[in-house]
């Protein structure tokens, strides 16, 4: 998959800590594509690319639909 992600808040974020589930290998997201500030919100936007595993059914291959879903969580260090 190849995508754009992006952040929309106050204060601080680590992005460090945001976990792709499905992805095949861990990923981190670096530097991001473009960052700024308005109000004191702040945005933050990253291009993700990796390879991500689901289970489609291909009952109706090859005149289906699929749609792959990237499962995200974030971690919370302060709560471990």
């Amino acid at each position: 998959a190849d995508f754009y992600i992006w952040f929309r808040y106050q204060g601080d974020i680590d992005v460090s800590a945001i976990d792709f589930l499905n992805s095949v290998t861990p990923i981190k997201l670096g530097d991001p594509v473009s960052s700024s500030t308005d109000n004191g919100i702040n945005y933050k936007l990253y291009r993700v690319r990796s390879q991500f595993h689901t289970t489609f059914n291909l009952q109706n291959y090859p005149f289906d639909r699929q749609q792959l879903a990237i499962l995200t969580t974030g971690r919370r260090p302060d709560l471990y």
